[in-house]
């Protein structure tokens, strides 16, 4: 029989790891994520590029399954992780709400996003990418939109 020591109840580990808020927002100011959402009764999970603010995640994404699914089901998780190994890695799911962006309000996002992703790129001496962000790509028509974040828990 397992020892009632070594059992920790899932609101006491939700609690412990909304403590480290530092270090998931740490984790959270990488450029690469993952939105799962819902569309009817199918899950989906899909990676991103983001910029992040303290708050809220911004994107951009053409019109896809994935923007579908966030107008009518707007209850989101955000997954970031870092990965050493099978048996090291940190991770932060953040719940939060969709929202579409227009007009000014779309405009500043996509400037923190082309930002954000242009620094990283030039951090990782990627000229390629900071002259052709996700932003700019294919030409086709997007949308710019946040997640305001309302909850991070994680493994760090």
């Amino acid at each position: 029989m397992a020892s009632s020591k070594s059992f920790q109840h899932p609101s006491r580990l939700l609690a412990m790891a909304s403590i480290c808020a530092f270090k998931s927002d740490k984790l959270l100011e990488h450029s690469v994520g993952r939105i799962g959402c819902s569309l009817g009764d199918r899950a989906y999970v899909v990676p991103v590029s983001y910029a992040y603010d303290g708050s809220h995640v911004y994107g951009y994404t053409a019109d896809s399954l994935k923007l579908h699914a966030m107008r009518e089901n707007p209850l989101v998780c955000f997954e970031v992780d870092e990965i050493d190994s099978a048996c090291d890695w940190r991770s932060v799911v953040a719940s939060g709400e969709f929202e579409e962006l227009a007009a000014d309000e779309a405009i500043v996002a996509l400037e923190l996003l082309s930002t954000r992703l242009r620094v990283v790129s030039a951090a990782a001496a990627d000229t390629q990418c900071a002259a052709h962000t996700s932003v700019t790509r294919r030409g086709r028509y997007g949308v710019a939109y946040r997640i305001r974040l309302t909850e991070k828990v994680g493994r760090f």
